[in-house]
């Protein structure tokens, strides 16, 4: 009889936690949301922007030289930069507001410039360093990848700050921005196609290695598989599941480590469809995204702000959702039962 009372007070337990998941889920996509549909920037695709006019030819504005232009032309009408060296495996020409990255090198302590294949600036394409990244957004339109700020993620003995990418033909502008100001630092021009974190589509849509995953992951739910994708992608992939209703999937995504709150397979399972989110506009349109780890960097937290959701907290600042992970003891990221807070 204690027992049956147990089993009975864990169900009981177990629909006020999806309640409250319920809850989150729907609550803070309500109210005063500015649908996607109404707003012109959203709308905008890949079709030519004029702003970018010089860049589909790898230049930036009011610059003479461009990708793929002999370095030594730089020097030769420019005179000396104001520091060069060796950097990203080639050389750099700092110059006033522009620096120029190169694959050439130093023989006998000649410099061979090279050719241009990279190109740092603070003003161009109607973009400015200190310009707030809500603004570039207004002026650019809704970028076709981001890079989010991971508290550790490095870039050489250095942070790797976000930043936004825009696609102009074969080239690349990158907008590098401060996650803690918001502020642009610098705008930088190449021929560099990455895979962002992130595409047009949010954390609602996988890139080529994360559905690749996915597709292996659902067949046995190996969770091996899962091995060295970031908390980002195990997010990515969890909210995928939910949104092709891949419920079992979603479940075998949560951690099953001793000591974490959560429910049976067979209980999840069981869930009526009508009680399951439906609403995923939260996860289609963040900004200022944010991965942060505990000190133990057992468990991570992505957060970020809704860029047509005019909610704020008390203290005035735009509301941060926040979801949440845990590392196994196989080094595996877990998605926590409950993971928004």
């Amino acid at each position: 009889m204690e027992e049956k009372s147990i089993s009975i007070r864990f169900v009981i337990l177990g629909i006020i936690f999806l309640l409250i998941v319920i809850f989150i889920f729907t609550e803070y996509s309500m109210g005063n949301y500015k649908a996607p549909g109404n707003n012109n920037i959203y709308n905008e695709d890949n079709e030519y922007n004029e702003l970018f006019k010089s860049a589909y030819d790898g230049y930036i504005d009011n610059v003479e030289f461009g990708i793929g232009d002999d370095a030594a032309e730089i020097v030769g009408k420019w005179g000396e930069p104001l520091s060069k060296g060796y950097i990203y495996g080639g050389l750099y020409l700092q110059y006033d507001k522009v620096t120029f990255y190169t694959n050439g090198y130093i023989e006998d302590s000649n410099y061979i410039y090279g050719n241009i294949s990279m190109i740092d600036t603070i003003e161009t394409y109607g973009i400015k360093g200190g310009m707030a990244i809500e603004d570039v957004i207004n002026v650019l339109g809704i970028p076709n990848g981001e890079d989010i700020y991971d508290e550790l993620r490095a870039y050489g003995e250095g942070i790797y700050y976000p930043r936004l990418y825009y696609y102009a033909g074969d080239y690349t502008i990158s907008i590098i921005y401060d996650p803690e100001t918001k502020l642009t630092k610098y705008i930088q021009l190449d021929d560099y196609r990455p895979e962002p974190d992130i595409g047009r589509e949010g954390f609602a849509g996988l890139n080529e290695r994360e559905n690749e995953v996915y597709e292996k992951f659902i067949t046995d739910f190996e969770e091996n598989i899962l091995y060295g994708m970031s908390p980002l992608s195990i997010m990515k992939i969890y909210i995928h599941a939910l949104m092709e209703e891949n419920y079992e999937a979603e479940w075998e995504l949560y951690t099953k480590e001793e000591g974490q709150i959560g429910w049976d397979k067979e209980y999840h399972m069981l869930i009526p469809n009508k009680d399951r989110p439906k609403n995923f506009d939260h996860y289609k349109n963040p900004v200022n995204i944010k991965l942060t780890y505990s000190e133990d960097n057992e468990y991570a937290s992505i957060s970020w702000e809704d860029r047509y959701l005019e909610e704020y907290d008390g203290l005035g600042n735009p509301f941060r959702y926040s979801f949440n992970l845990v590392r196994s003891k196989d080094n595996i990221w877990k998605v926590l039962f409950m993971p928004m807070r």
